[in-house]
């Protein structure tokens, strides 16, 4: 390998170098990587043996084919051998590793966050792309989706894990779709056509099950619950410490906006009520109950109460509550001397609908805390900061809608944030 080469080779997996940089037990704003160049470099060709070579990063070479589990180390190689341009990954790196420990309870499973580099035909692409897992565990790599399906070690403390440790394992398959991107960016929206989806009405409780669209007709609304994003609801043969609770991914279609969204049944997030172009999507309850610890209930098996009301948000709420705000309006929290004013969206950078993105891209938003007599301006970001403290007092941004759309753009009023402001017993 020329000299060249691997001193970009040194610059792109240099972190895995310096764990302590990387793992921490509470995960820091994402590294930022620069690359030495920006054009694809050559590599040395991937070997046709079937036995494992070194790397030029000194790291294990492997070959693997389309669909066959490999697991790698980090500095790792894995080279697809029935791809007639010998797609190749590397594994960079764990930036961030917020698992739960095995033997705690905790509010959310947390992830690890699982970085990679690409070759094709023997040249590197410098991008890095992270796969989180469990989450969000594939990556669509131009012709081709990466899954991450374990991850190993697992978190016994909360102490950082030494980056020589891990062991990711990847699956590799063919993506036959254009090949202009990567990972779209949120859960897509329902293309069933008002027509043929579920018809519900305003103000009348009905049960939503998953995957399926409902359309509000009098709302010129869409609803799918898109996906099951956590169940650590208390079984019903335990007797837990907390109750769990269970989160689903929402999807709204307003008048051709797209709106995404979290319900979830208990805190820290308790978001039972969501709020989108001046209408309310209420969640009641949610079954079946998990029956005993490690059983899975299957996402058709799922029935949430739900409600659809044409109502705007209130502009004083208690700590912990979620409040929706626009570009200019203000809301107070009960009991407190505290203001929160959305002030603008500074920039929207996120992947739009239905484009598929090299990376997913983020908002920032500037909001005006005034908190006992004094006032900060905070910036929020929808992707790296979505959180930041003032005092005794810390402002979460959790979602922005609407959700941008290829050759649709926002105007500016348009906006709306839901934030949540939580107290500290002391200052953190």
């Amino acid at each position: 390998m020329k000299p060249f080469i691997a001193a970009l080779w040194l610059v792109v997996l240099g972190a895995a170098c310096a764990p302590a940089q990387i793992l921490t037990p509470n995960p820091p704003t994402a590294v930022r990587v620069t690359m030495a160049t920006p054009t694809p470099e050559k590599l040395t060709a991937p070997k046709s043996n079937p036995t494992p070579t070194i790397n030029s990063v000194g790291g294990t070479e492997y070959e693997t084919t389309l669909g066959k589990p490999v697991t790698l180390r980090v500095r790792d190689a894995a080279v697809v051998t029935d791809t007639p341009d010998q797609f190749t990954i590397y594994f960079r790196g764990v930036p961030q590793d917020s698992r739960c420990p095995i033997n705690a309870r905790c509010m959310a499973p947390g992830e690890a966050q699982i970085q990679i580099i690409f070759a094709e035909n023997g040249l590197l692409h410098p991008p890095v792309f992270t796969l989180a897992y469990p989450t969000q565990p594939t990556q669509r790599i131009e012709n081709y989706n990466v899954t991450v399906t374990n991850v190993q070690p697992e978190r016994e403390t909360t102490d950082a894990i030494p980056l020589s440790e891990y062991q990711a394992t990847f699956v590799i398959t063919q993506n036959n779709a254009a090949p202009t991107a990567v990972n779209a960016p949120k859960p897509t929206a329902s293309a069933t056509p008002a027509d043929s989806a579920a018809s519900v009405q305003l103000d009348e409780p009905f049960i939503a099950r998953v995957h399926q669209t409902y359309a509000l007709p009098a709302a010129q609304m869409q609803l799918t619950v898109n996906s099951v994003l956590e169940d650590s609801r208390c079984p019903t043969q335990v007797a837990c410490v907390w109750a769990g609770r269970a989160v689903f991914g929402l999807t709204l279609v307003q008048d051709g906006r797209l709106g995404y969204f979290h319900l979830s049944s208990m805190p820290p997030d308790a978001q039972t009520i969501v709020y989108f172009r001046g209408y309310a999507v209420q969640m009641f309850e949610v079954s079946p109950q998990p029956k005993s610890p490690g059983s899975s209930i299957p996402d058709k098996e799922y029935r949430i109460k739900l409600v659809v009301q044409k109502q705007d948000p209130p502009t004083a709420v208690h700590k912990n509550e979620p409040l929706v705000l626009k570009p200019g309006q203000s809301a107070t929290l009960n009991g407190e001397d505290v203001t929160l004013t959305f002030e603008r969206v500074e920039k929207d950078s996120r992947c739009p609908y239905p484009a598929q993105c090299a990376v997913q891209g983020s908002a920032i938003v500037q909001v005006t805390l005034r908190a006992d007599g004094q006032t900060t301006a905070l910036t929020l970001d929808t992707d790296k900061q979505s959180a930041q403290t003032f005092g005794q007092y810390a402002v979460e941004l959790l979602t922005l809608a609407p959700y941008p759309q290829v050759d649709q753009p926002i105007a500016p009023d348009e906006y709306e944030a839901t934030f949540v402001i939580r107290k500290y017993a002391t200052a953190p």
